[in-house]
């Protein structure tokens, strides 16, 4: 009997109705107190589930005298029943699919506040150095980064020092000399790591940008540090033209 009822959970009938189902099937035609008798259950119960049922077409009722007799429907009726689901299921699905697929293109955003906050989303994407098909593209004003996170810079170097195939491009602003990013990095670049520096001293302000193929990560160091993850596609393609059109000029 659980073998049964579980099967009919399975496609859509609750404990309950599974219970006064099967146990219409055993009776024929029975009674609402021999049925639920059968199904150990209430009787105010049964009457709702049977409401329940003859709306599914799964039982049927004849009068006899004055008494309310029901049956079961034969069970190939739960196989019509589950193919007229899955039609009108079929009917659904392109709308479905569209609701889905605009879901999937709105930008993904996430906002990590504070020192730590910024630590960790520079951690990210530290992790992402080692796959060889992602470009990194930064703008960023190395003094103000120098400044504020040697132990990223650090660990910066480190991961470039492990992953020297790493493909990344910089374009780095502020005040010159940028101490220990600057000179560490500058006299180790690989071929694959090239860096541009912009003679401005009113470009930009304390911030840091990454631009990936589908994600672009904005950093502000002042007055409360913060970074700003967006993953879009399409948001990282335009930025990633701008970033083309400066590196360009330089």
């Amino acid at each position: 009997m659980n073998d049964k009822i579980n099967t009919l959970n399975k496609i859509g009938l609750s404990n309950k109705q599974a219970n006064v189902y099967l146990a219409l099937l055993e009776l024929g035609e029975a009674k609402i107190t021999d049925i639920a008798k059968q199904a150990n259950l209430k009787r105010p119960t049964v009457y709702l589930i049977i409401g329940e049922l003859e709306l599914l077409g799964l039982t049927s009722k004849i009068i006899k005298g004055k008494q309310k007799i029901y049956s079961a429907i034969h069970p190939k009726r739960i196989s019509e029943l589950l193919e007229f689901r899955k039609n009108q299921f079929q009917e659904l699905l392109p709308d479905l699919l569209a609701t889905y697929g605009l879901a999937n293109r709105q930008p993904k955003i996430q906002m990590l506040e504070g020192p730590e906050g910024v630590k960790q989303a520079y951690r990210e994407a530290l992790n992402m150095l080692p796959k060889k098909n992602i470009e990194q593209l930064w703008i960023s004003n190395a003094s103000s980064f120098s400044e504020r996170f040697s132990d990223i810079i650090s660990e910066y170097i480190r991961t470039l020092n492990n992953f020297p195939k790493s493909k990344i491009r910089e374009i780095l602003f502020g005040k010159k000399p940028f101490s220990q990013y600057f000179g560490e990095t500058k006299i180790k670049q690989r071929p694959n790591h090239k860096i541009k520096y912009i003679n401005d001293k009113n470009f930009g302000g304390e911030t840091d940008q990454l631009i990936t193929e589908n994600r672009i990560v904005f950093f502000s160091f002042s007055p409360r540090p913060f970074a700003l993850i967006i993953e879009s596609e399409e948001l990282a393609k335009t930025q990633k033209c701008l970033f083309e059109n400066i590196w360009d000029t330089l």
